[in-house]
Parts: C-alpha cells; sequence; structure tokens
C-alpha cells in the first residue's frame, strides 16, 4: 500500500516535542508580559534574568537578581527609580501618593 510521507507522524504517533528535544513553552493562552517574558518567549533586558509573576500573572513587586533586588509596577514591570538595592528591597510601602498612586494600583479579582 502507498502512503504519502506526511501521514507517517500520524501513523507513529510520535510525540514531536520529545523528538525533537525542545522543551515544551509552558505559556498560558492569555498570556500576560510577566508569564510570556518567564517563559523565554518575550525577551528581557537583563540576559539570564526571568521575572517572578503572582498568581495573576502580573509581576511581583519585588524582583530579584544575582543578590541585587528593586521594585517594579506590577502591570508593566518597569523599574521603580531608585529601588535597587543589594538584597532586599522595601516594595511594601507606596512609593507614590496622590493621583499617581491611583495609576499604578492594581484591583483584586473578584471572588
Amino acid at each position: 500500500m502507498h502512503m504519502p510521507m506526511n501521514a507517517l507522524p500520524e501513523l507513529m504517533d510520535v510525540d514531536e516535542e520529545a523528538s525533537t528535544g525542545v522543551p515544551e513553552k509552558n505559556v498560558p493562552l492569555q498570556a500576560t508580559d510577566c508569564q510570556l517574558e518567564k517563559a523565554g518567549v518575550k525577551p528581557v533586558q537583563v540576559p539570564g534574568f526571568r521575572p517572578v509573576c503572582d498568581e495573576r500573572g502580573l509581576y511581583q513587586a519585588q524582583q530579584c537578581f544575582k543578590h541585587h533586588c528593586w521594585c517594579v509596577n506590577p502591570v508593566n514591570g518597569l523599574e521603580v527609580v531608585g529601588s535597587l538595592r543589594k538584597g532586599q528591597a522595601s516594595c511594601g510601602a507606596p512609593v507614590f501618593t496622590g493621583a499617581m498612586s491611583k495609576l499604578l494600583t492594581v484591583p483584586d479579582e473578584a471572588v
């Protein structure tokens, strides 16, 4: 019986990821920038750094790399100017006051 070569993978039931040795990128269908950067799909500014995302896919307020930590805006991951420290950064207190603080807050999901 003659079969086209492109039908061979269907007949063999081969897991293409396992056969190529390329790891699967575990990225949700509606991935956030943080999730894309963490998975290595979207480039990061610091080679080797992978951000830490929270359960909603937003950036954790504190990011650390090679013994240095800094605060970021949870929505876009941009560094809060002046927050870089050797060791832990103080990201718990609001960095901005007044109208600016309303721009950088992220509402909790409804339960």
